[in-house]
């Protein structure tokens, strides 16, 4: 980890293309087939609004983005990950993300424990390493310019990973 940091401030020397994010906001569809016990959840759909927000530093291809939030329950997540911009139009682009969050476990083991009669239990993916517990997170994140000037932008930012998908707004200033 030490020598990813090292080198991601080490290509600052010879980049040009800057860009800082902030994203706000976020639409999680869950696809499921019984009623869940979701926080924030429209008409039982299993479509959740999350309340985040995230920053990001963007060096070239490169970036760091550090979020925080709530996750599905309304619980306190906090996250970062690494993306990789390997495609772009003028209007769209084309990112790999991965990272991760962590969240609060108890909470999600309460939720289920009190859930109201007729939902089911809420369901989590997870990864446990040495006691730290955490959501994983790859996949692709195509990024729309909804509207795009010389120096900002207004985006739609579209996270699809094989587990979940997430849709938030953003600004981005380029530099």
């Amino acid at each position: 980890m030490k020598l990813f940091v090292f080198l991601f401030f080490l290509t600052l020397q010879s980049v040009q293309a800057w860009t800082l994010m902030y994203g706000a906001g976020g639409l999680t569809p869950h696809v499921t087939n019984s009623k869940k016990n979701y926080c924030n959840q429209w008409n039982d759909t299993g479509i959740i609004f999350n309340r985040t927000q995230y920053i990001r530093l963007g060096i070239s291809r490169h970036a760091l983005t550090y979020m925080q939030g709530e996750d599905s329950i309304c619980s306190p997540i906090e996250g970062v990950f690494y993306s990789y911009g390997f495609a772009y139009t003028k209007y769209v682009e084309f990112t790999f993300i991965m990272g991760g969050y962590s969240f609060v476990e108890e909470n999600w083991d309460a939720r289920n424990e009190n859930k109201p009669n007729g939902y089911d239990t809420v369901d989590l993916v997870a990864v446990n390493i040495d006691g730290f517990e955490f959501v994983p997170i790859l996949g692709i994140e195509v990024g729309v310019h909804l509207i795009r000037r010389n120096m900002w932008s207004l985006k739609l930012n579209n996270v699809l990973t094989p587990i979940i998908t997430n849709h938030s707004l953003a600004v981005e200033m380029r530099f």
